[in-house]
């Protein structure tokens, strides 16, 4: 997989492919698009659905490869490319079940024409190719597809019971945070930023962490954006927490089971500025990303310290948030309200220590720029790394 967002993929991205990077378990080419018959199709579908089960991964087509390594970019002439994207997604849509995530690109290499498929990982699979019943499942390894087993079979259905314990997990505990049941009493406030770092291994095998270190030294698990902190012990396991005269302003809860709860009050407490159309309330948005790196960075370098194993779901939600707008360098700039009460952003799942929180994460801090009306946050570089503001 080209390691860029797709948005960001350059002709010298695909350029620097040939000749030094093979066919593998995240990457395949193709000279050309799939073709009418439906052996074309059934190939086009296992090969997508194989990316959806194992890892996700790029699929290149208008790159010619001799045994797996890339050798010329050959493009995709006399081809209209919209009309191809159409007729791909259709098939994709109407040919795998359950469905999966995918996005197009097109990147011109010269007068070369070259289209990206970028399969995501799927935890809601195992994905079937339905195909005038073709019905099999595919997986990939480093030497390409192959059909998967009766025990792979089964490991992939126990994962997908898996997300959906954890997506419950979150739905509840978001419930019980709009409750007030918190592991410490919480300040009144407007708005709340949670984070829940889920790792899979706490939903299918009941796994279990050592909290003492944390106990010992609780330092080692600040509250986001907290200078000072104390802790006590819960049933669940152990929390830190600023500010409780009033209520805590954040807190951490740790779950001996490695799961992670952070929930704040300050990223999005901006008081009601007044401004030529009245009040506003705003999001600052150079705080509100540098803040949330930090603690992304923070919390996931904590649970690799304690053993926790990835794969970790990691859920970005923002509540109480309707009628927030966000700040750009220009205070001028608030673009548009959020619409809603609650921003329950789509999980990120981390597959691999160390993380590089910046590129992983980019994708979701860019819908919240969305929710408020902007194309995504200007704070990255063309690499995907953040970048303070100047």
């Amino acid at each position: 997989m080209i390691q860029k967002s797709l948005s960001d993929i350059s002709p010298s991205d695909i350029t620097a492919l040939i000749g030094a990077a093979p066919e593998g378990r995240t990457l395949e080419y193709k000279r050309s698009l799939p073709g009418t018959a439906d052996q074309d199709k059934r190939e086009f579908l296992a090969d997508v659905s194989s990316f959806a089960n194992t890892l996700g991964g790029d699929i290149i087509f208008g790159v010619s490869e001799s045994e797996g390594l890339p050798t010329a970019v050959v493009g995709l002439p006399a081809v209209d490319i919209d009309t191809e994207i159409l007729r791909l997604e259709s098939l994709i849509r109407t040919g795998v079940a359950p469905r999966i995530q995918h996005h197009f690109a097109r990147v011109a290499c010269g007068p070369a024409q070259v289209l990206v498929l970028r399969v995501d990982r799927s935890w809601l699979g195992p994905h079937r190719v339905t195909f005038r019943g073709h019905d099999k499942f595919y997986a990939r390894s480093s030497a390409g597809k192959y059909d998967l087993d009766v025990a792979e079979l089964r490991t992939a259905f126990l994962r997908t019971d898996v997300a959906a314990a954890i997506r419950e997990f979150r739905e509840q505990r978001l419930i019980e945070i709009g409750g007030r049941r918190t592991p410490v009493p919480l300040r009144d406030a407007p708005a709340r930023l949670v984070l829940h770092f889920l790792p899979v291994d706490a939903f299918a095998n009941g796994h279990a962490v050592d909290l003492s270190p944390i106990y010992q030294e609780p330092s080692k698990m600040p509250p986001i954006m907290a200078r000072s902190w104390t802790h006590r012990i819960t049933l669940e396991g152990v929390a830190t927490y600023c500010g409780l005269q009033g209520g805590a302003v954040s807190y951490v809860h740790l779950y001996r089971s490695g799961v992670l709860e952070v929930v704040t009050t300050e990223t999005l407490i901006n008081p009601r500025m007044p401004d030529d159309e009245g009040n506003v309330c705003r999001i600052p948005s150079v705080l509100f990303e540098r803040e949330l790196l930090r603690d992304l960075h923070s919390k996931l370098t904590l649970q690799s310290a304690l053993g926790v194993a990835p794969p970790i779901y990691v859920f970005l939600s923002l509540l109480g948030v309707r009628g927030y707008r966000m700040t750009t360098g220009d205070s001028s700039d608030l673009g548009e309200e959020i619409d809603r009460d609650a921003l329950l952003l789509p999980e990120t799942v981390v597959e691999s220590f160390p993380v590089d929180v910046s590129r992983t994460f980019r994708s979701v801090i860019d819908l919240v720029w969305n929710a408020c009306g902007f194309r995504g946050s200007p704070n990255f570089d063309s690499n995907g790394s953040w970048r303070q503001p100047r």
